[in-house]
């Protein structure tokens, strides 16, 4: 080898070497900020991240989407097939929230938090305005067909996915954390009301409309009478339990709808 090959190698070699401390950086914000699974952004970069850069004199909403009965979906898929539906999931959800980028004057972000559990962000001046649109197309787009399962026990080649979809809204980023308990806590009664009244609107929001509040007051004056529906237990393996039955979830849930339905929302 003469020293003008040799020469040419070095250098090659040099801009490579370069070329892969450049990509560096990104690859570690993808390693510490994105989800591995999902490919959406995780919890860590929701809070040191984009929480922090909303936008300070804007509205924001925080819509909450859980998928039903995954404990369920991970009995019997395995769970590298549960982790595939989890893969799925956030696809579609991250290609809903891109689809609306042209909506009004808001912005959205898709984020994997944990397990089932996923989040949009939205902020923006007319957010309230299309954080449902968001919600809805998220939920079909889900929901539509079955979403393809890798390495399923069963065998089965695809599972269909249903998810619960809430959604809170505020004045501005200072409330970003009271809001997303409230749309959290608002996933779990849309499930307590799902199960009870299925003919529930898609998503649940703090804005009830009146068949929405006459559920809610259906499923509190059944509930010291008779048994109903709780998801927590549900998910267990319980179909129904009593009211006062010792599970912190279903207490919780009971508790948050009253309230609800006391503060007229």
């Amino acid at each position: 080898m003469n020293n003008a090959t040799d020469r040419a190698q070095q250098l090659k070699g040099l801009e490579q070497a370069i070329e892969d401390l450049q990509r560096l950086p990104q690859a570690l914000e993808d390693l510490v900020y994105r989800d591995e699974l999902t490919s959406l952004l995780n919890r860590t970069a929701m809070w040191s991240l984009v929480v922090p850069r909303l936008a300070p004199d804007k509205p924001i909403s925080v819509l909450y989407v859980e998928i039903d009965g995954f404990k369920n979906i991970n009995s019997r898929h395995g769970h590298q097939a549960a982790d595939s539906i989890l893969g799925g999931v956030g696809t579609l959800i991250g290609a809903a929230v891109d689809s609306t980028s042209g909506l009004g004057l808001s912005v959205f972000e898709a984020f994997h938090l944990s397990g089932d559990e996923f989040v949009i962000v939205g902020s923006g001046a007319d957010v309230k305005v299309h954080a449902n649109t968001v919600a809805s197309r998220v939920k079909a787009d889900i929901e539509v067909q079955p979403i393809d399962v890798e390495n399923s026990k069963t065998r089965e080649p695809n599972a269909e996915v249903k998810v619960t979809v809430s959604a809170a809204f505020g004045n501005s980023p200072g409330e970003f954390k009271a809001v997303l308990d409230r749309a959290d806590s608002l996933c779990e009664c849309a499930k307590i009301l799902a199960l009870n009244r299925p003919e529930m609107p898609d998503v649940v929001t703090e804005e009830f409309e009146p068949d929405t509040v006459e559920a809610i007051r259906a499923v509190l004056s059944d509930a010291p009478r008779r048994r109903f529906h709780c998801p927590a237990c549900h998910a267990n393996g319980y179909v129904n339990i009593p009211v006062n039955a010792p599970c912190g979830a279903n207490c919780g849930v009971v508790y948050r709808l009253r309230e609800l339905l006391a503060a007229g929302r």
